[in-house]
């Protein structure tokens, strides 16, 4: 069964200070071309109450472990199921500690981005 998908293209160019990763195949103009896929719904086997059918957790951390093997990276407005050891493998968190150091947001109050998206422990 195919459900609602989310494509959205995404000219990927080097943002220093972000937590992206700078293109891995640029073109002339340091441009990658990403592609963002979502997908939405639940698998028919939830909806029939077969629960056991479908394992999120393990199903999202597949995807994500493909992803990392492309060089891709997950879009930082999703769920995340991986380790932060996983999620840390595809972005750039050097100079992003670097900033959070620099404008004191490291002591605890400003949680990281993963902490803030992770539902591992959920």
């Amino acid at each position: 069964r195919i459900y609602p998908l989310w494509l959205c293209l995404h000219d990927h160019s080097s943002m220093p200070g972000s937590l992206l990763k700078d293109p891995v195949y640029p073109n002339l103009q340091g441009n990658e071309m990403y592609i963002d896929i979502g997908v939405y719904g639940l698998p028919q086997c939830v909806h029939e109450k077969r629960e056991d059918d479908f394992d999120m957790k393990k199903s999202m951390r597949k995807v994500i472990a493909e992803l990392i093997k492309m060089d891709g990276f997950q879009m930082l407005y999703a769920d995340v199921f991986n380790t932060r050891e996983e999620f840390e493998e595809m972005f750039e968190h050097g100079k992003y500690r670097e900033l959070r150091k620099k404008y004191k947001a490291d002591g605890g109050t400003f949680k990281e981005v993963y902490d803030k998206m992770s539902v591992v422990g959920l």
